[in-house]
């Protein structure tokens, strides 16, 4: 029998650290989550530092496949706000101070940058800015983020798929929103627009109409799309 060498030795050693660092991980995985789990709420409750450390991390923490367990404390656990919990939850119900945590793994979140500030970055570069909220989202959350914006996009569906009726509740809405912006922003929708209903919806105060299913579900999109305009005469 030949001593192990050369070309064996090597996936033979492999094997054994394998084994080791499965070991190691393993029995010490209670204290190694307890670490990471207190890591995490330290992050999440230090604020706009909280928001810088939390992207380098998340991107970090990629490579090994753990970045999710930061992502679902802040999103799901973290905070209380009517018995919503975690960033996501809250932010849906309502709860003004949540939402930073959602904003995206790129210089928004790691620079922990505001959208206030975001608008003046895009304003520097000669950018337009627009300002989409979906049905949930109350109005004057809506309109608070939308100063400054040159476009407000008002969901007047769930986003996800096309060909969902429209929402009537969404009437109330474009009518909040263009009573409070200045004349200049456009107010879009987008989500069930047809020519059953564009007419009221550009009479609720809209100004621009995001119409897919309604054109490109047809046979004759020019035909479709000359109907539209017909409704809006």
């Amino acid at each position: 029998m030949q001593p192990a060498g050369g070309r064996r030795f090597v996936p033979i050693l492999a094997g054994f650290a394998g084994l080791a660092l499965a070991a190691f991980v393993g029995f010490g995985f209670a204290p190694i989550d307890a670490g990471v789990d207190g890591l995490s709420y330290g992050v999440v409750q230090s604020g706009t530092i909280g928001l810088f450390v939390y992207g380098v991390l998340n991107r970090l923490l990629i490579v090994t496949g753990l970045h999710h367990i930061l992502n679902n404390i802040a999103w799901f656990i973290i905070g209380d706000f009517n018995g919503a919990t975690g960033d996501l939850k809250r932010f849906f119900a309502g709860d003004k101070s949540a939402g930073a945590f959602m904003a995206g793994f790129f210089p928004p979140l790691l620079l922990g940058l505001n959208l206030w500030l975001l608008l003046s970055i895009a304003r520097d570069l000669g950018l337009g800015v627009g300002v989409a909220f979906n049905p949930e989202t109350s109005v004057e959350y809506a309109v608070g983020a939308s100063i400054g914006a040159d476009l407000v996009l008002c969901m007047s569906i769930h986003p996800g798929y096309s060909g969902q009726e429209f929402m009537p509740e969404a009437y109330d809405r474009i009518r909040t929103v263009r009573s409070v912006l200045p004349p200049e922003v456009h107010v879009q929708v987008d989500g069930g627009i047809g020519p059953e209903n564009i007419k009221a919806v550009r009479d609720a105060g809209a100004s621009l109409f995001v119409a897919g299913s309604s054109i490109f579900g047809r046979e004759d999109l020019p035909r479709a799309y000359r109907r539209l305009v017909q409704e809006l005469a």
